[in-house]
């Protein structure tokens, strides 16, 4: 695996795991729109982690 593929591969598990930061916060703090926008967030990672690994 080359290294621009590790690091692809990195920065969307860090980024789900911010968005999964921002949904707990959003979610103590009972803010709908936010809690809108970080489920959507985590849907579009999570749709290009699957295209990610099946690309590679």
């Amino acid at each position: 695996m080359s290294t621009s593929l590790t690091l692809g591969a990195m920065a969307l598990i860090i980024g789900l795991f911010v968005d999964l930061l921002a949904l707990e916060w959003s979610i103590e703090h009972e803010n709908k729109q936010s809690i809108e926008v970080c489920v959507a967030c985590m849907t579009g990672l999570i749709m290009v982690m699957f295209v990610y690994a099946m690309i590679h």
